[in-house]
């Protein structure tokens, strides 16, 4: 192994993409896919909202397990490894340097951005997060890493010491949502993705959007609404606020993302935008986001009205989403089919 090695990806000037603060192991996917694999990343990844709603013995709101990461049919060429909380943190450092340099690639690694100075958790907060490696310099005692989350977009070198803090941390529970499960020192990398037709990857879309958010069933976005609006008329315990502002801010998020797809598969299958259907999206993404600024609202103190114009907001939300569950139904209904 050379004392010094950077990959290629680390001179490229990436793209900053709205919706991933919540997505950041989809960000590193997207940043490696199409600037070190070449591939449409947008194509692969796994953009579909999903809503998880439960309130019995503890209130979550939130996604559905595995929609993080590629979409199904490709997830598999994704390698993750993961240790104990025992492993030894400097040989796994050793074992991931070697990793790059012999395979000439990147991966991805988990880290906790309370030790990373650049952050703004830095000292502050703890959090499972994920970046880059991409290099490192044995000779200083750095390695080279892209962070590119938006609010400091970071490329830069690391003290391997530091490094290693991060990707050893226990992750201890704080008020910060993504504390609490220890690192571990997990990472993961890409491995050859077979050429898959883009009528295959759409169809998967489509029928995974119509199966778990764009329906009327329990597993819908109509049936989570009705349910999050019925806890929240009895609801006044303010600590209870923080999962369900938590859970509206990544639903808003993540149709960002989504909303960019959509956006993409009309014009890349259609050769238009459909305006009318994009511009009812961004609407409906507008709204999550105020009812997510009046859930915070109600973390910091409880207030009736508060509490009425968050229920109030809810039902509009419900109309628009029937309403973009039976255009979605008409505007994609043959993209499913492809799937077949």
């Amino acid at each position: 192994m050379g004392e010094i090695y950077i990959n290629e990806i680390y001179s490229k000037q990436l793209g900053k993409y709205d919706g991933y603060e919540s997505f950041c192991y989809q960000n590193c996917l997207r940043i490696l896919l199409e600037n070190r694999y070449g591939l449409d990343a947008l194509l692969l990844l796994n953009t579909v909202p999903t809503i998880e709603f439960e309130n019995n013995n503890k209130l979550f709101w939130g996604e559905k397990d595995g929609f993080r990461s590629l979409l199904p049919s490709v997830d598999q060429y994704i390698e993750r490894t993961y240790y104990n909380e025992n492993i030894d943190g400097n040989q796994v450092c050793n074992d991931n340097l070697k990793y790059i340099y012999e395979n000439e690639k990147p991966i991805i690694v988990g880290v906790d951005p309370y030790y990373l100075p650049y952050t703004s958790n830095y000292r502050c907060k703890h959090a499972s997060h994920t970046i880059i490696l991409c290099g490192y310099d044995l000779k200083k005692g750095n390695v080279y890493i892209i962070d590119w989350y938006k609010t400091w977009y970071y490329k830069g070198k690391l003290d391997i010491k530091t490094f290693i803090k991060a990707r050893n941390s226990k992750n201890e529970k704080d008020s910060s949502f993504y504390s609490g499960t220890p690192i571990c020192n997990n990472w993961a990398t890409i491995k050859k993705i077979p050429n898959i037709s883009e009528d295959k990857l759409f169809g998967e879309t489509v029928k995974l959007a119509k199966s778990y958010y764009y329906n009327f069933s329990e597993e819908g976005i109509i049936s989570a609404l009705f349910s999050l609006q019925g806890c929240i008329k009895l609801l006044e315990d303010e600590s209870k606020y923080n999962d369900l502002y938590f859970g509206m801010y990544t639903l808003h998020n993540r149709k960002k993302i989504f909303m960019e797809y959509v956006d993409y598969y009309l014009k890349f299958k259609y050769k238009n935008n459909n305006v009318d259907f994009i511009r009812n999206l961004k609407k409906n993404i507008e709204h999550c986001e105020v009812v997510g600024i009046l859930l915070l609202k109600q973390t910091k103190r409880y207030s009736k009205n508060t509490n009425d114009r968050i229920i109030r907001n809810i039902n509009e939300l419900i109309e628009e989403e029937k309403d973009m569950i039976e255009k979605f139904e008409n505007l994609f209904s043959k993209g499913e089919a492809d799937c077949e």
